[in-house]
């Protein structure tokens, strides 16, 4: 019985837990949501580890769909954390190869694999999927991957494979493995992969960053773990992306898909995480990303996902928010985005609602403060009419 493979990753403050405005209510990703819209029982046979989660489906005795929740916060208790120590970008490595563990421990010939996140985690799913096509997965029938600390080493292994294969640079490369403990150091055995593994989706809110990886203050450039390019890789079917129109700090400049056959990416009201979710659930927290929420569930439900379909307010005037400004040194500029007039790139209806509205909505101001006021996006100024009409030819996504 073929199933579902589904690997969620989160951003990375994000949590279940979260709550920034301590009112007692979880701030949730729209990451979150999706996982817990997943068909299918928590699984309790075995601990799972402080930021992950699982659930199973099964029917007529088999499994027909299994899902992974890994949350961007990190645990302290986690081996592979703990072996890696002070490696430059551990905790991006490690969530890396903790999504490869799980998808090539479940996986048989004729599975479906969905990889989804937001933000850094949007950046995990995309890796993710370019070490799977390069790659292929560690074959179940040849690896235990209840032997923890073997896993981990081939899992990292794989990894060293497919950047080495990518195009990274070399230096960084071997800056590295030089940094990594001894045991990474041995070779992946080929004889132990499945090559030639197909992606059913990729599906992620807000890709970010230079190639994929978003710098937040104080934050080091992680060059070396950067995507080679920003094409879908040939073995995926289908990609998926929201995209926020207003967000302005440069650090978070969108990584889009290079257009082909599959891929679809949709312009969104709001900044980067009024698209991913993560703000508090009162006032003005949830209307905007409980609309590219619900879009990007629906899109995995067409693609053969099994989601439950569970109603959310949603609201195309609902509050636009602001992290930049009051002293946070952030730079910033209207994103620069491709015209919306194909499957490559639209906008959707809750946009274009809010843009022909002639009612002023909540937008907060640089520093704090909200005010309300016509939406007159600066990244929309391009192509729209004097009067920000949108061309004729916008192709709308519902």
């Amino acid at each position: 019985m073929n199933k579902n493979i589904i690997f969620c990753a989160d951003g990375t403050w994000n949590s279940p837990d979260q709550d920034d405005n301590r009112d007692g209510q979880p701030d949730y990703t729209n990451v979150w949501r999706l996982y817990g819209d997943l068909a299918g029982a928590e699984d309790t046979l075995s601990p799972p580890l402080k930021d992950e989660y699982q659930k199973t489906l099964t029917a007529d005795g088999g499994v027909v769909q299994v899902a992974r929740y890994i949350h961007g916060v990190g645990d302290s208790d986690n081996w592979l954390l703990k072996i890696l120590g002070g490696v430059f970008g551990a905790g991006i490595l490690c969530h890396i190869v903790r999504g490869y563990l799980f998808v090539s421990r479940h996986y048989r010939p004729g599975d479906r694999i969905y990889l989804t996140g937001f933000s850094r985690g949007a950046y995990t799913a995309r890796a993710l999927a370019g070490m799977i096509g390069k790659c292929g997965l560690l074959d179940a029938g040849k690896v235990d991957f209840d032997d923890e600390q073997n896993a981990c080493r081939l899992g990292v292994a794989a990894w060293l494979r497919y950047r080495q294969n990518s195009g990274a640079s070399v230096p960084l490369i071997n800056r590295l493995l030089a940094q990594l403990p001894r045991l990474f150091h041995r070779d992946l055995d080929p004889d132990l992969l499945l090559a030639d593994v197909p992606i059913e989706a990729v599906a992620v809110w807000e890709t970010v960053g230079a190639l994929g990886i978003p710098r937040y203050q104080n934050a080091k450039r992680l060059d070396v773990y950067q995507f080679a390019d920003t094409r879908l890789g040939e073995r995926v079917r289908y990609g998926r992306q929201a995209i926020a129109i207003d967000e302005e700090r440069v650090d978070f400049t969108p990584t889009c898909w290079h257009a082909r056959d599959g891929i679809v990416q949709v312009l969104f009201a709001g900044i980067h995480s009024d698209v991913g979710g993560g703000y508090p659930a009162g006032g003005d927290g949830n209307g905007l990303s409980n609309i590219s929420y619900r879009w990007l569930r629906d899109e995995l439900r067409t693609l053969g996902a099994q989601v439950n379909s569970v109603a959310r307010a949603e609201d195309p005037l609902g509050g636009i928010h602001c992290e930049w400004g009051g002293g946070k040194p952030w730079i910033t500029s209207p994103r620069t985005l491709g015209e919306p007039v194909s499957p490559g790139m639209m906008i959707h209806r809750a946009a274009v609602t809010r843009l022909q509205s002639s009612a002023p909505s909540p937008v907060m101001q640089p520093g704090g403060g909200w005010q309300n006021q016509l939406y007159r996006p600066q990244a929309l100024r391009a192509f729209t009419a004097p009067d920000w009409r949108l061309p004729p030819d916008t192709v709308i996504a519902e």
